[in-house]
C-alpha cells in the first residue's frame, strides 16, 4: 500500500533534487560528502542512500567552524525511474544544532558591541 504524506511536493527531475539540496549548502565554504553504501529497491521504486559528511563554515568568526555529520536518505522514484516523487532525510540532529548555534552566535556578533 502506498504511503500517505501531507507534504504536496511535485516530483523531481535528477537536477531539481541536486538543485534542492544545494539551496542547504549556503552556509558553508566547504562540504564533502562520502556515500558509504546506497541500497536500491528496484520492485519499490525506492533508494536508501547512507553517508558521512564534512565542511567549514561560511560564516566568519566562528571558533570552531567544521561540520560533520551522519545522513541516510530516502527516495521514491516514479515507476519510470525518471522522476524523485519523495525525500526524506534523517540527520544526527545534535550535530546540526551545535553547529547552527556556531553560525548563529557568530553572525549576531560579539555581544554588547565588544
Amino acid at each position: 500500500m502506498p504511503r500517505k504524506t501531507d507534504r504536496n511536493v511535485e516530483p523531481k527531475t535528477v537536477q531539481g533534487y541536486v538543485y534542492f539540496q544545494a539551496q542547504a549548502f549556503t552556509l558553508f565554504d566547504t562540504y564533502k560528502p562520502k556515500i558509504i553504501d546506497i541500497i536500491v529497491d528496484e520492485s519499490q521504486f525506492k533508494a536508501v542512500i547512507c553517508l558521512n559528511s564534512e565542511g567549514t563554515a561560511a560564516v566568519r568568526g566562528i571558533t570552531d567552524a567544521t561540520y560533520k555529520n551522519q545522513y541516510v536518505h530516502t527516495l521514491s522514484f516514479t515507476e519510470d525511474g525518471k522522476l524523485i516523487k519523495e525525500f526524506d532525510s534523517f540527520i544526527d540532529s545534535a550535530a546540526i544544532l551545535a553547529f547552527m548555534g556556531k553560525v548563529f552566535a557568530a553572525a549576531a556578533g560579539p555581544e554588547d558591541g565588544k
